[in-house]
């Protein structure tokens, strides 16, 4: 992956890239080596995206869940809670999971 910084005149930096193509680094624009640490973590942040978009499905889908228990006034189970938990620490990024976690068997009332 090639990675672009744009240099300012202050001392913070901003990368952008990766860049597809034949193209050329705008005026104003380095290069950045693969190993370079802002790289390694862009390059991070984009491949959570995908685990991320999946968390917030898993979590949406648990609403169901929650709200039959709530609609029969009973508390939502540990393990229920613990999903939930787990995929919520995904989706705000407090989370090094690398996959979804499997749902907990659904309970029964």
């Amino acid at each position: 992956m090639t990675a672009y910084v744009i240099l300012s005149s202050d001392t913070t930096s901003v990368i952008g890239g990766p860049f597809h193509g034949p193209q050329a680094p705008q005026p104003g624009y380095a290069e950045l080596p693969d190993d370079d640490a802002r790289v390694v973590a862009w390059a991070a942040v984009l491949a959570r995206g995908p685990l991320v978009a999946a968390a917030q499905v898993a979590l949406t889908a648990s609403d169901v869940v929650v709200t039959r228990a709530s609609e029969e006034g009973v508390p939502v189970p540990d393990d229920w809670k613990a999903y939930r938990a787990a995929l919520r620490a995904i989706v705000s990024g407090s989370s090094d999971a690398t996959e979804v976690p499997d749902p907990p068997a659904k309970p029964t009332t």
